[in-house]
């Protein structure tokens, strides 16, 4: 043991290795003389032990003298327990002293700076070397969605609703005279489910740039559903680009989105009966789009945002028409928005309106030249102009004028395989409102309204293009008659307005267990009052000429965990009868 003492004299251990030497003391001990009368190493280990400590400065010099007296007294209370009776210690019993917890505390402390300075020093413990930095400039969310999807029919409903999506897509079809035509279902229930997955990610680049994506599953070339139905053979799902776009943030009351991007336009849909009116909430943009919430630039108490956008529907074919030498270049489609949103608070009440225009650019369909077809032509001059989606409530036109055979036996009838088109443009004024106030507790109440009306629709364009561009419209072709006829014309019933109104009562936003939400909604869309091919897809599934209840329920059953089912009755304003009710009963999940 001396010896070991004085090699410690010689090389201090580290204060871990003094902290366990100190509990080490031997059963028995020579007496030691105070620590501040000694000038010579101690026969006793204990002594020399705190001497050290001592000139370590790891405690003071009173502290050790202290230590030194309890090690005399207990060397001296073991050499008089033989004299008293007492039954001597077993050999090689280890006696521990007693510490004071302020010297305790003292190499605690001591040893936990070393610990961290060795971390620090060697990176594995600093906070700003955990992981690389890229990882903190990523984020990553999204949602999944499983759901029953009944939809159930009305027996009176007609069973000739042309389907002309599929006209333009597999035809040219003879609408007049073939008895062979594609046609919706529009009496024979279904019951199926889906699936809908979406994948979030977003990167930030500095404080102001960044670069936000979604990948979201889809089993069509719809714009407006991303749901993949379930069954299908149990084939693979595809997994689509739904959003990939830069945002940037001149100011920090501006921002801009170039690429593919969500909405830039608010819509009480999304926060109500969740039925929107003017786009349906799955539908994404391409182009550019930017706002300004004028209110905080100039550090007011109320928000007013303008927004607009330009964005690309097509740019138009760069080999068309295919067949001929000569190449033709049509007018591209494109839209052009703006809006306006005012919000303020009065006290707990949240008031919310907006104005926006929406102009829609090359959509409306053109007569062509005189077409050749019983010549051979496969191609007409506004072939193109047929759009690239479409659904069902648009009033459409035919685009070829077709050049009558004069070979034609007297009798025989000329076939007129066609394509198909919007009758008119699309100038849309949207305006919407809300208002939400509190009631107990959590719960609130949110009233919402909106309004559309097509301020490019004239009924003079109806037969602009004469008996050879007849129109159709609400799905059929108006009977037997003809409403371009000049002698036995049928009367034209579509419309350019819309509105929708809507309640809701509950927890503004579900995110945990025991969030709740109830709503009622009524919506009334004419035929020609928005596109058919960007309004919701899922009330009357899909398309305008539409009007009907909606009815929906949420719960929060887990935190990110939301159930929720919807009754959507909806019937046709006008033309052949075609009533449609969906029952939707979804689980989301969001991570």
């Amino acid at each position: 043991m001396l010896r070991s003492t004085q090699r410690f004299l010689k090389n201090p251990l580290p204060t871990a290795a003094l902290a366990m030497l100190a509990l080490a003391v031997p059963a028995h001990g020579q007496e030691a003389a105070p620590a501040a009368a000694a000038t010579t190493p101690s026969d006793s280990a204990m002594v020399n032990l705190v001497r050290a400590l001592v000139a370590q400065k790891l405690i003071s010099a009173e502290q050790g003298q202290a230590l030194i007296a309890q090690a005399e007294a207990e060397a001296a209370q073991a050499r008089a327990a033989p004299a008293q009776g007492l039954a001597s210690a077993p050999q090689g019993t280890i006696r521990v002293p007693y510490v004071p917890e302020t010297v305790r505390n003292q190499i605690k402390e001591e040893l936990k700076r070393e610990v961290l300075a060795e971390a620090k020093a060697q990176n594995w413990a600093s906070p700003d070397a955990a992981a690389p930095d890229w990882t903190r400039r990523i984020t990553i969310g999204g949602d999944m969605r499983v759901r029953y999807f009944g939809e159930f029919y009305s027996n009176q409903n007609s069973n000739q609703i042309v389907d002309f999506e599929q006209i333009n897509l597999q035809g040219p079809f003879d609408v007049f005279n073939s008895p062979v035509l594609p046609f919706l279902n529009s009496r024979q229930n279904r019951n199926t489910a889906d699936i809908r997955l979406r994948l979030n990610i977003g990167a930030q680049i500095t404080d102001r740039l960044g670069v936000e994506l979604q990948l979201a599953t889809g089993d069509d070339r719809s714009p407006i559903s991303i749901s993949d139905s379930l069954g299908g053979g149990l084939r693979p799902r595809n997994f689509w680009v739904q959003r990939a776009a830069i945002l940037a943030k001149p100011t920090d009351w501006s921002r801009v989105w170039v690429g593919r991007f969500a909405n830039p336009f608010t819509s009480t849909a999304l926060t109500t009966e969740r039925v929107a009116l003017m786009f349906d909430n799955d539908l994404a943009f391409d182009g550019v789009a930017g706002e300004a919430n004028i209110g905080k630039a100039l550090n007011q108490d109320f928000n007013a945002t303008l927004r607009g956008g330009l964005f690309p529907i097509d740019f138009g074919g760069r080999n068309f028409p295919s067949t001929d030498q000569n190449k033709r270049a049509f007018p591209a489609r494109y839209l052009i928005s703006g809006q306006l949103e005012l919000e303020h608070k009065f006290g707990e009440i949240d008031a919310l309106a907006s104005v926006a225009y929406h102009s829609f650019k090359g959509v409306q369909g053109q007569l062509s030249e005189p077409c050749l077809v019983y010549l051979g032509a496969v191609e007409c001059s506004t072939d193109g102009f047929r759009p690239n989606f479409i659904r069902k409530g648009n009033t459409l036109s035919p685009l070829r004028r077709i050049a009558v055979d004069p070979t034609l036996p007297a009798g025989q009838v000329q076939p007129q395989p066609q394509f198909f088109a919007p009758t008119f443009g699309f100038e849309v004024l949207h305006l919407s409102g809300e208002v939400t106030f509190p009631v107990f507790g959590r719960a609130g109440v949110r009233i919402s309204g909106q309004y559309v009306n097509n301020l490019a629709f004239r009924r003079a364009d109806t037969c602009s293009n004469g008996v050879a561009g007849q129109p159709f419209n609400n799905g059929g072709s108006d009977g037997d008659g003809n409403i371009c006829s000049t002698s036995n014309p049928t009367s034209f019933i579509g419309g350019n307005q819309g509105y929708q109104v809507g309640i809701q009562l509950g927890t503004p936003k579900i995110k945990t267990r025991g969030d709740w939400s109830v709503n009622l909604g009524y919506r009334y869309l004419e035929s020609d009052a928005v596109l058919d091919s960007v309004t919701d897809s899922d009330f009357h599934l899909g398309g305008t000429n539409s009007k009907g209840f909606i009815v929906g329920a949420d719960i929060g059953v887990a935190k990110n965990l939301v159930v929720g089912a919807r009754f959507l009755s909806g019937n046709e304003i006008a033309g052949d009868p075609f009533a449609i009710d969906v029952v939707q009963i979804e689980m989301v999940a969001s991570f």
